[in-house]
């Protein structure tokens, strides 16, 4: 349900959505309606002033079709306001302010997770969202922190596309309207779905809607079940509405006064949306595919128009969409249509303005590959006049106008600012400086790895003594290191030394607190790293040991102890073989290592099509019941994975891996933290009109099917099983075995031939294909 907070929300008044001085683009798209289009003038002519370099951005979601309907994040997204340009990182968790006369740098701030969005500015403050949970308001003059507000109901931690976040993310990106700022945290409505309306000055609630995850709502394919909108986007305001963007689904529509929902048309619109809306004068339009939106009712959620453009341009009486050419219709034109007539542009012009299109002031600003085009709109509404062409190095996918000035965002990461001095271009290159650690962190760093033998996975580095120890262990494993310091002073510096090593976020993230206060999930770590040489009484933490244990991954996570050489071994092998922490073992008393050996009491296996050999679809597994939660989500892409309505064999899970094939592969993936241990190409798998066949079509964005319902492994049956130790895949008339630890091809087996007295005896094709005790089971037919 939702509630209010405070009575202040019967203050609202209607007014303009975060529009601020005509010198400023201080949100996504310039405005709370997203309509891209700013009044301020820009000079006449424009010149380069000057580039930053940073890396390109690595897209959240890396499969195609969420890159399609999610993008938020595959380029940078800056704002600006009071003369800086302001830009989040998905990669280093940070906030960058750059002057925008110089493009030099004026301050940074870290934060406990990714910055996925772009800032949102208001009165001298700058609004933040984050992957950790928390929307931030900062002082826009130097990054402080003001207020920050959690979105969720508590702090505890999940893995979600590869990064240890909230699970309760923040990915409604906000929006603010009368002094008012409104998010949303969550992305799964199983976990709970939080929609917010905030004080903008106090980081006061004034209503929360924290009970529509799990209405009993109709769903695509009219299939009736628990669940709610599930916010990743920019959140729009549409008069008295807020509109929330669904990600992959169309947005719903919430009292922006009360938090009440108003609609949410999921299955009455199928597959379509996603996270674009932009909205003006009673109507929103929502992304369809490629970029192509439709438009709906903002006061109602119905649908008007479909697949009109691509991306548009909002003003009270224009509407330009971009693409191949622009094109610019009346609003009254396409909202309210003359009976029976057809709908036609005022002019069309054939530009590239296939990346971005902006308006400032009386002029259109297009984007398409290495070139930005200005066009000279004309006061009576005719076909406008190119102003100027600009080629520039890279391939330009962003346009913001501000401070007299245009800025370019390129695919490639670069930051470009157009302006009216002719004076020479600036280049600022960000770049990595790697630094050789002191050789003690390096040492302890090669002691830790050569005694655990861990160099792959999560690793958790509890009470680091210095920023070199953990440049150390990144430098010499790939590990994904987490490092929980509950000292506050050097964090910030750390993360900047690690930053400019290259390595902040990427490979290492530092975050403020200790196991009992971070909640951290469970199976995460194959290696827990604990410097206890300043105290040696952790060992006699019994709540703590039971929280490291508890994030130890089965199946071979490692835990470490960086203790005294006078420290007890005793004490050590004691805590090990108390039995309170099943398939706990020594590795090393001395050096005080273990390891969490075997599965999890009571986890089952399945690995064959029907559960094993006997066919029983059935699991022994004792641990999997309600409730259930999100353990970990993304960084685990479909791409390498059969097309399902080709009824391929279902994934096979056994020591703490799942197998599953692809169309030419077959791959693991670790079950605990979704992270893909190996990737084994076989090129003829034999499976062609079997899995899949000829009307297969790599087509990642179209809602038809890519591939027509086969009876696949309903008739046919698995290719392959699973042992501890082992992969067995059949392979036309051979079965290849694979270590299943690590995908490596082992050997081939063959079946005997059906006439070992022909000429020539050839082995038939291995068809069936079982696994029980030590004993491999082969037919063919």
């Amino acid at each position: 349900m939702f509630r209010a907070v405070s009575p202040v929300v019967a203050a609202f008044v209607v007014g303009s959505a975060c529009v601020a001085s005509a010198e400023d683009w201080p949100t996504w798209r310039f405005d709370g309606g997203r309509t891209a289009a700013s009044p301020e003038a820009l000079p006449a002519e424009l010149n380069l002033r000057w580039i930053r370099q940073y890396t390109p951005r690595e897209p959240v979601w890396d499969d195609p079709l969420n890159q399609d309907l999610m993008p938020y994040d595959e380029i940078f997204e800056p704002i600006v306001s009071r003369q800086t340009l302001f830009l989040g990182f998905n990669d280093s968790d940070k906030v960058v302010a750059l002057d925008t006369g110089s493009g030099e740098e004026r301050w940074r701030r870290y934060f406990d997770g990714p910055v996925r969005f772009a800032p949102l500015a208001w009165n001298d403050k700058l609004y933040v969202c984050c992957d950790d949970g928390y929307l931030y308001c900062l002082e826009a003059d130097d990054g402080e922190i003001v207020w920050k507000f959690r979105g969720g109901p508590s702090d505890r931690k999940i893995l979600g596309n590869r990064r240890l976040i909230s699970t309760w993310p923040v990915r409604g990106a906000p929006v603010i309207a009368d002094g008012v700022i409104y998010f949303g945290a969550s992305i799964w409505p199983m976990m709970g779905i939080f929609i917010y309306a905030l004080d903008a000055e106090t980081g006061d609630p004034l209503w929360v809607n924290d009970g529509q995850s799990m209405d009993y709502i109709l769903q695509p394919h009219n299939s009736p079940a628990f669940a709610g909108v599930a916010p990743q986007g920019y959140f729009v305001m549409a008069g008295e509405r807020l509109l929330v963007p669904g990600g992959r689904s169309v947005p719903a529509g919430f009292n922006r006064r009360t938090g009440a929902l108003d609609y949410y048309r999921f299955a009455e619109h199928n597959k379509t949306g996603g996270a674009f809306v932009a909205a003006i004068g009673g109507v929103y339009f929502n992304h369809y595919r490629e970029g192509e939106v439709n438009m709906y009712a903002a006061d109602t959620g119905d649908a008007l128009l479909s697949r009109i453009g691509i991306q548009p341009v909002l003003t009270p009486d224009t509407v330009f969409f971009r693409g191949d050419s622009v094109r610019a219709f009346s609003l009254s034109s396409i909202v309210a249509p003359p009976d029976g007539s057809q709908i036609t542009p005022r002019w069309e012009i054939p530009i590239d303005a296939t990346a971005d299109l902006i308006k400032a002031g009386n002029r259109l600003y297009a984007a398409g590959g290495d070139t930005v085009t200005a066009l000279d709109l004309d006061d009576s509404g005719q076909q406008p006049a190119i102003a100027w062409r600009k080629l520039v190095q890279g391939n330009v996918r962003r346009l913001i106008a501000a401070d007299a000035k245009l800025f370019a965002v390129t695919e490639e990461g670069a930051i470009l600012c157009f302006g009216s001095a002719s004076e020479s271009a600036r280049h600022h290159l960000t770049s990595p400086v790697y630094t050789d650690p002191a050789q003690e962190a390096v040492d302890t760093s090669l002691s830790i790895l050569d005694a655990t033998n861990v160099r792959d996975g999560y690793a958790l580095v509890l009470n680091a003594d210095s920023v070199d120890t953990l440049i150390a262990l990144a430098q010499r494993s790939n590990l994904q290191i987490v490092a929980v310091q509950p000292d506050e002073n050097p964090i910030q510096e750390w993360r900047r030394t690690l930053d400019g090593e290259g390595l902040y976020g990427v490979r290492v993230a530092v975050l403020h607190g200790t196991p009992m206060t971070l909640e951290l999930p469970p199976y995460l770590a194959s290696l827990t790293v604990v410097d206890n040489r300043e105290d040696s009484s952790i060992l006699k933490d019994q709540e703590l040991l039971n929280r490291l244990f508890h994030s130890m991954r089965p199946y071979g996570g490692k835990l470490c102890f960086l203790s005294n050489p006078e420290n007890d071994p005793v004490a050590f092998a004691n805590w090990i073989q108390s039995g309170q922490f099943p398939g706990l073992t020594i590795v090393d008393a001395q050096l005080q290592i273990a390891s969490r050996e075997g599965p999890l009491p009571g986890a089952g296996q399945w690995t064959h099509m029907y559960g094993n050999i006997a066919n029983t679809t059935k699991s022994d597994d004792q641990l999997v019941r309600l409730p259930l939660g999100v353990l970990w989500f993304g960084g685990s892409s479909n791409l390498d994975v059969l097309p399902r309505h080709g009824h391929g064999p279902p994934e096979q899970v056994i020591g703490g891996r799942l197998f599953i094939q692809g169309m030419d592969c077959m791959s693991a993936r670790d079950v605990y933290t979704g992270r893909v241990l190996w990737k084994t190409e076989l090129h003829d798998l034999g499976t062609y009109g079997v899995y899949f066949d000829e009307t297969y079509k790599d087509t990642p964005t179209d809602t038809r099917y890519n591939q027509v319902h086969i009876p696949g492994a309903n008739i046919r049956g698995s290719n392959f099983v699973a042992t501890e130790d082992r992969v067995y895949v059949a392979q036309g008339s051979a079965c290849t075995v694979l270590d299943a630890a690590d995908g490596e091809i082992l050997q081939t087996i063959n079946l005997p031939p059906v006439d070992p007295t022909a000429r020539r005896p050839q082995g038939p094709p291995w068809a069936y294909i079982g696994c029980y005790e030590n004993t491999l089971f082969g037919g063919y037919g």
